[in-house]
């Protein structure tokens, strides 16, 4: 099968999870908890490398991720509740022997930006969605996707970063990346030190338009302080079991099995103000197909021919207050003005030997 680079989606909803604390007992309530006016920034970041082999040749991608979105719950009622979000910052980094090192910060603008990614992510900044949640925390309606992707397609007509940006930024992924961050992680019941239960993280692989789903036990390990705050940590481990394709980027995929891998984390719960602080993992696997005893034509081949993907990912989620956002974009604005300072003076002394060699 001959693959393409699959069009970089980006992730953009992540979420938070509270918990509670039960009443002078040995347990801890880790159950969603939220009110109206609520706010928080969540900062998410993750760097994963894949690399694909098939009877095509080798092709690896490494992407580098940092987003930032402030969510606010605007109501709550007995029918469910309704959160706003908009993002406040979209960082990517995208490095292949295919096409080399590719940036761009929000943040942090640079004169070696890669336009196409800075022409596709910047429409999105301060773009609002509206999420609707419904008693038993499922998400039923997203709003304000289809606003968001006419502003990016409008000016990304030649782009081919956001030819497929409408298969993979849509209601399923947000609304599957809010579940597996703020809701899935949670028992939803009172747990004691040492107890488990069951969580079902999925990893992306966007080279191919995949998500390897994980099946993880998760583990009260301890209640504490931290930072003068009472906290639960929570560890959580589990192996790969299964995997989906949620968008076509390329021809027929062949029929894989999963060979191997791993996913271990921890997150820690704010006890007292009843949010999550914290999340963090590292994730592995392994995927492969065998290649066809009989394939005629290049269809068949391309079908059947086999291959092998490997990912390996680290990931990060903070949630943070505005006041940490506010002093986060005061220290990157230094830095901006710092490095735009720079490159303006290399660029002036490549310029002035130019010149020099002009005249000789």
């Amino acid at each position: 099968m001959r693959i393409r680079l699959g069009h970089v989606g980006c992730l953009i909803v992540m979420m938070f999870c509270a918990a509670g604390v039960a009443e002078a007992g040995d347990g801890v309530l880790l159950k969603p908890r939220f009110s109206k006016g609520q706010l928080q920034y969540i900062e998410g970041l993750s760097e994963s490398k894949q690399t694909i082999k098939s009877q095509f040749g080798s092709m690896e991608m490494t992407l580098i991720k940092k987003s930032g979105h402030f969510q606010k719950v605007e109501s709550t009622s007995m029918d469910g509740m309704e959160f706003s979000t908009f993002m406040e910052r979209m960082s990517l980094t995208l490095d292949s022997p295919m096409m080399g090192k590719l940036s761009y910060d929000s943040d942090i603008p640079s004169m070696e930006e890669a336009p196409n990614l800075k022409q596709m992510l910047e429409p999105m900044i301060g773009e609002k969605m509206i999420l609707k949640v419904d008693r038993d925390l499922k998400v039923t309606d997203v709003k304000g996707i289809d606003e968001i992707l006419a502003k990016v397609e409008k000016k990304n007509a030649a782009n081919p970063f956001a030819a497929g940006l409408r298969a993979s930024f849509n209601k399923e992924l947000i609304s599957r990346q809010w579940r597996s961050i703020q809701i899935d992680p949670l028992p939803n019941t009172e747990v004691h030190i040492g107890d488990t239960w069951k969580y079902y993280p999925e990893e992306d692989v966007a080279q191919l338009g995949l998500s390897v789903k994980f099946d993880c036990t998760c583990k009260l390990d301890r209640v504490g302080k931290q930072d003068g705050r009472n906290v639960a940590f929570v560890s959580f481990e589990g192996k790969p079991t299964e995997y989906h394709q949620r968008m076509q980027v390329g021809g027929p995929l062949p029929k894989m099995e999963i060979k191997s891998g791993s996913l271990k984390g921890t997150f820690t719960f704010n006890i007292d103000d009843g949010r999550l602080l914290e999340r963090d993992y590292n994730s592995e696997c392994a995927l492969g197909s065998a290649p066809a005893k009989e394939a005629k034509g290049d269809e068949a081949a391309a079908a059947n021919g086999g291959m092998q993907v490997s990912l390996k990912s680290k990931n990060h989620v903070a949630f943070r207050t505005s006041d940490d956002r506010a002093k986060e974009k005061a220290a990157n604005a230094k830095k901006a003005a710092e490095l735009k300072a720079k490159e303006e003076k290399e660029a002036e002394d490549d310029e002035s030997g130019d010149d020099a060699d002009g005249e000789e």
